[in-house]
């Protein structure tokens, strides 16, 4: 790993995404992290108290990188309003870096079913995740891209339950493909409501 320019923290993080991507949340270890960051195994706890906390500071960085990407301007809305859901599924689910932030945040996600502590320090992580997509969606809203009706909450809500599944199906299948989801989708926000 290049280590050039960065600090031991930085660097810390960085490996430790790396890890929790290529391997999953239950597997990567302090000792591993280290190496992977060609660093002494205290420092990682200098830094971070814990190997719970620098995963979750991980995840929370991997949060942040992944909702930060878009933005309201950055949307594609063609006449029937849906390429902007063809552009979030081509990224969630068509790109080799898609595949590794799957496996980080699923993996996550799996094991904070089976641990309360860790659910209740993800939920903060997960609701301004949600925040910042609302806001995304809202953009889109105000610059008449998407309907004035929308519930931009709400809809954040659903992005994200959809893509969670999506993630999963794909770990099973990888052969799905991005544009039939996509188009799928695209289909089912355009039925009549009521």
């Amino acid at each position: 790993m290049d280590t050039s320019g960065r600090s031991t923290k930085e660097r810390i993080l960085t490996s430790t995404i790396e890890l929790l991507e290529r391997d999953g949340w239950d597997a990567v270890t302090v000792r591993g992290i280290a190496a992977h960051a060609g660093v002494n195994l205290a420092l990682v706890n200098y830094h971070f108290g814990s190997k719970t906390n620098l995963k979750l500071a991980a995840l929370d960085a991997a949060l942040l990188d992944a909702v930060a990407t878009p933005t309201g301007d950055d949307m594609r809305v063609g006449p029937d309003g849906g390429d902007w859901l063809r552009e979030i599924i081509h990224v969630a689910l068509g790109t080799e870096r898609a595949t590794g932030r799957r496996r980080l945040f699923e993996s996550a996600l799996a094991a904070a079913l089976h641990d309360p502590d860790l659910a209740l320090r993800m939920r903060p992580m997960l609701v301004r995740s949600r925040t910042q997509l609302a806001g995304w969606i809202e953009t889109a809203v105000v610059a008449g891209r998407l309907p004035a009706t929308t519930d931009a909450e709400a809809l954040a809500v659903v992005l994200t339950a959809m893509l969670d599944g999506l993630w999963i199906q794909q770990v099973i299948d990888p052969g799905i493909e991005a544009d039939r989801v996509a188009g799928a989708m695209t289909n089912l926000l355009r039925l009549p409501t009521g």
